[in-house]
């Protein structure tokens, strides 16, 4: 018995665009199948900085202050009050 494709009844549904989308990619992914063939990769851009800004780096977390730099020996004031 002969197969007989009926694409009104296939798709009750479905207007005469979509079935018409429907079936081109089902094509496609017939086409795919393909030994040798397969899904097209898309063409990848260029990557992008989304960092607006000066060009410093990006330190996460908090912010540590340096402390101010000591140039006296802070044990001489004890033995000076002590005395």
């Amino acid at each position: 018995m002969t197969r007989k494709t009926l694409d009104h009844l296939a798709y009750p549904r479905t207007t005469a665009k979509e079935a018409e989308e429907i079936q081109q990619s089902a094509d496609r992914r017939r086409a795919q199948m393909v030994p040798g063939k397969g899904p097209v990769e898309p063409p990848k851009e260029d990557p992008v900085s989304h960092f607006k800004g000066d060009d410093e780096p990006v330190v996460l977390g908090a912010r540590t202050d340096r402390l101010p730099e000591m140039t006296e020996d802070p044990t001489e004031d004890d033995e000076a009050e002590e005395s």
